[in-house]
């Protein structure tokens, strides 16, 4: 089961020549994937916490097929997958307004878990594994 978050494009997300500047779509997507973490009940104060688990973005990828610009309304669904014991991904794909049958840009995060103080990979904890495994029905 995707996550589906919505998100009007601001002023603050746009160049000098009032479109979307390609990093802003990452930051997005991101907003997404934390807001899904909420929504879920997962606690992101501890995904952060120096004597914790850590789980840093290791490869990123995206396509654009349209600018966006100020005022714009976006739709942001996002599907997360298990991919190891340690490490999960997460594919995007952004609308704009209800139009989601062709999609203006898609993007790719992979996270890895790791311990905040060793940085030495880890198992990911049960609440993500749960988080994942929610996301698949």
């Amino acid at each position: 089961m995707s996550f589906v978050y919505e998100r009007t494009i601001r002023l603050r997300d746009t160049d000098a020549a009032g479109v979307v500047y390609f990093t802003q779509f990452l930051q997005f997507c991101h907003e997404a994937y934390e807001e899904s973490l909420l929504e879920f009940g997962v606690n992101v104060q501890q995904l952060v916490a120096p004597q914790g688990i850590a789980l840093p973005l290791v490869e990123t990828s995206g396509k654009f097929f349209r600018p966006l610009f100020a005022g714009d309304r976006i739709i942001i669904e996002l599907i997360p997958q298990s991919e190891k014991e340690t490490e999960f991904k997460i594919t995007y794909r952004l609308f704009l307004g209800e139009d989601t049958l062709k999609p203006i840009a898609t993007a790719m995060t992979r996270h890895v878990c790791i311990n905040g103080e060793t940085r030495n990979r880890e198992p990911l904890p049960q609440l993500i594994q749960d988080w994942l495994t929610q996301s698949l029905q």
